[in-house]
């Protein structure tokens, strides 16, 4: 398995987003609106074709303790993301640019939230 050197991941996946229609992120304590517009390609879910997961450009996040077994891995592929568990490395999910986006979006102006776990940082 290759490994990505550590990124900003919102600097690294910046090329997945929309070109036209872009809205600004909402105002702190509003919910996303649905003005964004994306292109058919950038909805269409990517192909892998004979890539395995090996063959992916893996990237987890900085702040992952190396322990194996506890890191959500992205790696970009034409057409989207693909997204795995690294305990579980075979089993992939793919995304589409447009999926990736808005899921990122929700997680930046707050919509998940509710999931943090906020790990003893003594």
């Amino acid at each position: 398995m290759r490994s990505r050197a550590p990124l900003q991941i919102s600097a690294w996946l910046a090329s997945f987003r929309p070109r036209a229609g872009r809205a600004a992120p909402p105002e702190e304590g509003k919910m996303m609106s649905d003005e964004v517009v994306y292109t058919e390609s950038q909805r269409r879910k990517p192909v892998l074709g004979s890539l395995t997961a090996d063959d992916l450009n893996w990237q987890h996040p900085a702040e992952s303790n190396g322990a194996g077994g506890m890191c959500v891995e992205l790696a970009v592929v034409p057409g989207g993301v693909m997204l795995r568990d690294s305990a579980n490395p075979e089993t992939m999910l793919g995304f589409s640019q447009a999926e990736i986006d808005i899921f990122l979006r929700a997680v930046s102006v707050g919509e998940f939230d509710r999931f943090r776990v906020l790990a003893d940082r003594a």
